[in-house]
């Protein structure tokens, strides 16, 4: 059987880009991070937001846009 539902993104999966880059507290958009993991926007931004809420992220809006980041100070 082919096809079906995507593996489940998880929010490790995308704290883990944070963790891979050499600039630890480089910001991403959800856009980019849905490239990066393949899932719909949506999905991103919602890991991303679970992410921020958990202190793990912070976030700041930038015009229509979202920027998230990994405090420096927990690298």
């Amino acid at each position: 059987m082919s096809g079906g539902r995507k593996p489940r993104i998880t929010t490790d999966d995308v704290l883990q880009i944070f963790l891979d880059v050499d600039d630890r507290c480089e910001p991403f958009g959800a856009p980019e991070i849905s490239d990066l993991l393949s899932c719909h926007r949506n999905t991103a931004r919602n890991k991303l937001e679970d992410l921020t809420f958990m202190g793990d992220l912070e976030s700041k809006q930038i015009a229509s846009g979202k920027v998230y980041w990994r405090p420096c100070e927990q690298v």
